[in-house]
């Protein structure tokens, strides 16, 4: 039982906080929505008080209309993200004193915990759950609904106005609260977030680092200082916090590439691998940041191959094709480093491994001919390098090993000073290097 051995007034006083509320459950799945009314009911909302909705569009309209005033939302419904639902419910019930919005999370329930400290939202539901699990977590929400105090009547109606942005209302509410000695990271960070909506970032800046000294792990201070520091390209400030962060909290995989650029503007190339293997851990990958990794693992690889940290660069390009999900343009700098670190066994065997996905591509052909010229493979390099050339696909590095293996070749004088003509019309930029490539 829910209430079992908890005291009776305790027990009175939740049922006095849920009598009145509505409740929505937006989610597709008929076992969950089976489970979190039965929960609902148990706790004392009223059933005709439950409504249901399978997207969030009717999700959103009955928010509105019914202004319902208790949201479980799933991570996925039908095609859309649950967490896009808190908006509307913020705009119902701007003061979440006594309004309750609960995730109900997908797979990477890291990412859900941390759209709980990013966002209003109370509270998420790792799956697979359980019904007390869900019911544990529910009474924890209310018990904190239904805590009160000046301190926390007066922090909630702080948020609500600069929500509202009715800053000058906000300040007024703050200023006498400064005067105590209790919560001072939570007030300067609300007084910080007046000035920021004020445009005023100085002042803002020196509150939110205020709210630090106060409590060196405050979240929203240190992910504020973050972003504003970053949008000022105030690098290294930027970074020094984001540590902070990253030694308190998980990392939120959404996240991950302000993160990347953030450490390879700091030239923390360490940070990239330790990036790699945090998302290698997660149960769903996203496409998109898969590939973002790769890209970030080959900028670190090609810093480890300029600073002689050889075996180390090698193993980086290597976790890099893993995460290119054969995408070219990632795979093309990861074999152009092995070429020109002379490491062309590596770059024939990642080539020969994507033949079949690019094999077509003029570009991986380019590829090919740099390959064969690292081998010595003189006839390779003009049998396939001449064609390209002539048809104008063949780039920089090519043009320049068929017109050298040409002069190998002792190819007859007019076919050599017709390939540096084609490879001057094509870059310009590099005529007279081409022009001092063979005398006759």
């Amino acid at each position: 039982m829910i209430f079992e051995d908890m005291n009776p007034k305790k027990v009175q006083a939740i049922k006095k906080f849920l009598g009145d509320k509505k409740a929505l459950i937006a989610d597709d799945k008929k076992t969950t929505r089976t489970t979190l009314k039965k929960i609902l009911t148990e706790f004392g909302v009223k059933v005709q008080h439950i409504f249901i909705a399978d997207n969030n569009s009717d999700a959103s309209e009955i928010i509105n209309d019914l202004k319902i005033d208790i949201v479980f939302a799933g991570y996925n419904v039908g095609s859309e993200k649950g967490i896009d639902l808190l908006n509307t419910h913020m705009n119902v019930f701007p003061n979440r004193q006594r309004a309750i919005f609960s995730l109900i999370s997908g797979p990477n329930s890291i990412a859900s915990s941390c759209l709980i400290l990013d966002t209003e939202a109370d509270d998420y539901i790792a799956e697979p759950f359980t019904t007390k699990s869900i019911a544990d977590s529910f009474l924890k929400i209310v018990e904190r609904k239904i805590t009160s105090s000046p301190f926390l009547n007066a922090y909630h109606k702080t948020k609500e106005l600069i929500f509202l942005n009715e800053l000058d209302t906000a300040r007024k509410i703050i200023e006498p609260l400064k005067l105590g000695q209790n919560h001072l990271d939570e007030i300067y960070y609300l007084e910080a977030r007046v000035f920021q909506e004020e445009g005023n970032t100085e002042e803002a800046l020196k509150l939110f680092e205020m709210a630090l000294e106060v409590n060196d792990s405050h979240y929203l201070s240190l992910k504020s200082l973050v972003e504003e520091y970053s949008n000022l390209k105030m690098w290294k400030n930027a970074y020094t916090h984001t540590i902070k962060l990253l030694n308190n909290y998980p990392i939120n995989p959404e996240n991950l590439p302000e993160l990347i650029r953030l450490s390879i503007a700091n030239q923390q190339y360490e940070d990239l691998i330790k990036y790699a293997e945090f998302f290698s851990g997660l149960e769903v990958q996203s496409p998109c940041l898969k590939t973002n990794i790769a890209a970030s693992l080959v900028i670190c690889s090609n810093y480890f191959m300029k600073n002689k940290e050889r075996d180390k660069g090698v193993k980086t390009l290597l976790e890099a094709v893993k995460h290119s999900s054969g995408k070219f343009s990632i795979l093309e700098k990861i074999i152009s480093i092995f070429i020109e670190y002379k490491e062309v066994k590596l770059a024939y065997d990642i080539l020969n491994q994507f033949e079949p996905l690019h094999g077509e591509n003029p570009s991986y052909r380019n590829l090919e001919i740099q390959i064969d010229y690292c081998n010595k493979d003189i006839k390779s390099v003009l049998k396939k390098g001449i064609p390209l050339a002539e048809s104008g696909a063949a780039n920089i590095e090519v043009y320049e090993v068929v017109i050298l293996s040409s002069i190998q070749a002792q190819r007859k004088t007019n076919s050599i000073i017709h390939l540096i003509d084609k490879a001057a019309a094509k870059f310009p930029e590099r005529s007279k290097y081409f022009q001092s490539m063979y005398k006759e």
